[in-house]
């Protein structure tokens, strides 16, 4: 299994702490054995990120942009 994360902010005072939570998120999975590409370039658009990567995979999960979308996240199984 492969998993994208797409970490989105909308003010430059977000953009810390989401690609801290966003990377969080990241070892955890790998962690786990899962296949993990965090996509925090700032060369394209959220949009754009997401239309690419749903060429490239067949299954995906669009989450929301707030750092409490991450904050229960404690171990996978």
């Amino acid at each position: 299994m492969k998993v994208v994360i797409v970490p989105i902010w909308k003010k430059d005072t977000e953009k810390t702490g989401v690609l801290s939570a966003a990377s969080s998120v990241k070892e955890a999975l790998q962690t786990a054995g899962v296949r993990v590409k965090l996509d925090d370039t700032d060369q394209r658009t959220p949009g754009w990120k997401f239309n690419f990567w749903e060429m490239k995979v067949r299954y995906y999960l669009r989450k929301t942009h707030t750092l409490e979308s991450f904050s229960g996240v404690k171990r996978f199984s």
